[in-house]
């Protein structure tokens, strides 16, 4: 009877400790994070530097405040991202953002619980529905897949196509040069931008509509902070967020559940306004220059409660 109630007491302890554990993970956070950019170069007269900032998204992340070590000479918005160009009169130079924000769970989890209210139209979703470079869905190749993933609703046939990347692709460190769906499918390997790759072109060819999400992760990270993900498109949820590569290896994130550590600046897969690159571009007159940057969380707490909520 004794053995019997310390077996009760242990399996309950462990379970509580596993749920608080679990608690924790999905917790909103209020983080502080620098990205630093070292500029170098010869007989640069003139750099101009684009980066992209976040925004706040409802439900998602709130900005609270964004500094700058140098200030820019104009922010701006276009297609939906923001940003900020800086000006420098020669190189070296060095620049530091700060960023202050808040992040929020938002995940497929969440969203069942709280659908988003609004529809978008037909012509706002038809550039997700493309075939595009990187983005191969009339490939037969991409078409002969997607014709074996099937599934009762919309959601469930997302959920096929989120499978079949996460159970037969294999994760590699970070590779510059991009490949796209079609070669990541048929390679069955790469780091978070082909994952992601694949899984939104094979939801194109299901023909549900899917996008790219960039941005930074907040935290320790096994790899570069940068990161790719992937919005799908549901009538009844809006845009939902999911992270293949990471159901692959990180225990809490599922095709249902996404851990609040996701900080989206971009959701272009080709941006014009950075050459078709992805979170900053420079241009020079006269010289060569050489940009580096470097994306680091300082610190992570509770999001702060409103004044007029109680505790």
């Amino acid at each position: 009877m004794l053995i019997h109630r310390w077996l009760l007491a242990t399996c309950t302890l462990l379970l509580c400790s596993s749920a608080n554990y679990c608690c924790a993970q999905f917790a909103p956070g209020h983080f502080a994070a620098e990205l630093k950019f070292e500029i170098t170069g010869e007989d640069v007269e003139l750099l101009t530097l684009d980066v992209l900032l976040p925004k706040t998204e409802a439900r998602r992340q709130k900005v609270l405040a964004i500094e700058y070590s140098t200030e820019p000479q104009v922010v701006f918005e276009k297609d939906g991202q923001r940003y900020a160009q800086f000006r420098f009169d020669g190189v070296p130079a060095k620049l530091t953002v700060t960023f202050d924000v808040e992040i929020y769970r938002y995940d497929l989890a969440t969203v069942r619980s709280k659908p988003q209210v609004g529809k978008e139209s037909t012509e706002s979703l038809a550039p997700w529905l493309l075939h595009e470079r990187y983005l191969e869905k009339d490939a037969p190749f991409v078409q002969n897949i997607a014709k074996q993933l099937r599934g009762d609703d919309r959601v469930a046939v997302a959920r096929a196509c989120f499978d079949h990347v996460v159970k037969n692709m294999q994760r590699k460190p970070y590779i510059e040069k991009e490949v796209g769906g079609l070669r990541s499918l048929y390679e069955k390997k790469g780091d978070c931008t082909e994952f992601s790759d694949a899984f939104i072109t094979l939801c194109r060819a299901k023909g549900i509509p899917a996008r790219n999400c960039t941005g930074y992760l907040l935290g320790p990270t096994k790899d570069t902070p940068k990161h790719d993900w992937a919005e799908v498109y549901f009538e009844e949820y809006g845009w939902v967020p999911f992270d293949p590569i990471y159901a692959q290896f990180d225990t809490p994130t599922s095709f249902n559940d996404l851990r609040p550590i996701y900080l989206a600046v971009e959701r272009q897969r080709r941006n014009a306004v950075l050459n078709l690159h992805h979170f900053w571009a420079y241009n020079t007159v006269n010289g060569d220059a050489k940009v580096k940057d470097t994306f680091t969380t300082i610190s992570r707490g509770p999001v702060s409660k409103p004044k007029d909520e109680k505790p």
